[in-house]
């Protein structure tokens, strides 16, 4: 026998009828929208996040590459490593703006996607949209040739595309943390003072004009010196509207230096650490290569290291 409390438990055939009728329209809305669309395209239900709809280019691409379809799949999987789904969710369910970030593919990691997210309108938030397009091949080709180098400064670097903050170096998380736009960056970290002339660069940035450095102040001091500076240049090449953010230390005190090293020594050091490469080192102190590979050798015996990636690794300032 069916209690009073069961019986209210259970949605009325009235109930259920809405909720496929509201899913109904939803899709079809969808449909009509991203149907004939290159983009892929997905419609979520916000309230199981689980995939409802897709478009043809989106449901095909993984069935041939994969053989999963997409429809029935819970977002997160999709989203997986890149987007924070909890911390999203009611951001998501009021959002009439494309919400635009760059990944790595879910299910493909050499590839990178850019993801725009929005809520489907007129339906109270209910749905959302998530639409995928792959990011120009040359991103991929040139960040991987750029990183080593990247990781290696002693510089602070971010690269940004659009508004999101698609990497950032070792040193740049250790003092900031893992932020995840411009606008995180320029409203928490950046000193009031220096925050209208941030804006001012970034703007130049985004209009593809070269990045003037000028000296800045952060609300906590620049883990690497007290005094840095700030440029912030194009770079088209690495991401759709992307701009690179880049903070020098300035000042004798951004690393500890052995009493040991010759002045030249100390030289080189520091274009070492500015993320120069030997070639560039020997033009900027009118040198030969093969001269400068020799001060590397002495200046790695000193510090006892084997690589340059250990000496900035033991010249880092914590």
């Amino acid at each position: 026998m069916i209690t009073q409390s069961t019986t209210h438990d259970v949605p009325s055939p009235h109930d259920a009828r809405g909720a496929d009728d509201r899913r109904a329209d939803a899709v079809a809305v969808f449909t009509a929208g991203w149907a004939g669309s290159p983009d892929r395209a997905l419609l979520a239900d916000c309230t199981t996040w689980k995939v409802v709809a897709a478009n043809p280019a989106a449901r095909d691409e993984l069935l041939e590459r994969h053989g999963i379809d997409l429809v029935g799949l819970d977002i997160a999987s999709l989203v997986a490593g890149a987007i924070d789904i909890e911390a999203h969710r009611e951001e998501w369910r009021t959002r009439t703006d494309a919400e635009v970030t760059v990944r790595p593919h879910a299910y493909d990691p050499d590839r990178f996607v850019r993801l725009s997210m929005w809520t489907l309108g007129g339906f109270d938030g209910d749905y959302l949209v998530v639409v995928a397009r792959d990011v120009d091949l040359g991103f991929r080709s040139a960040f991987v040739s750029a990183q080593p180098l990247l990781e290696l400064s002693n510089n602070l670097v971010a690269l940004v595309s659009d508004s999101a903050i698609i990497y950032s170096n070792p040193r740049f998380v250790t003092q900031f943390g893992q932020l995840e736009s411009v606008e995180a960056f320029v409203d928490s970290e950046v000193a009031e003072p220096y925050r209208a002339e941030t804006w001012r660069a970034v703007e130049r940035a985004r209009a593809g004009k070269p990045g003037l450095a000028f000296e800045v102040r952060f609300r906590t001091a620049c883990a690497a010196s007290a005094r840095c500076e700030l440029a912030i240049a194009p770079a088209p090449n690495f991401a759709d509207n992307g701009i690179l953010v880049v903070i020098v230390p300035l000042g004798a005190d951004a690393v500890e230096l052995p009493d040991t090293l010759t002045a030249r020594e100390r030289e080189v050091v520091a274009l070492m650490l500015r993320g120069l490469r030997i070639p560039s080192i020997a033009r900027e102190l009118h040198l030969s290569p093969h001269t400068v590979r020799n001060h590397l050798r002495t200046i790695f015996a000193k510090c006892d290291v084997s690589s340059q990636r250990e000496l900035v690794d033991r010249l880092r300032t914590p």
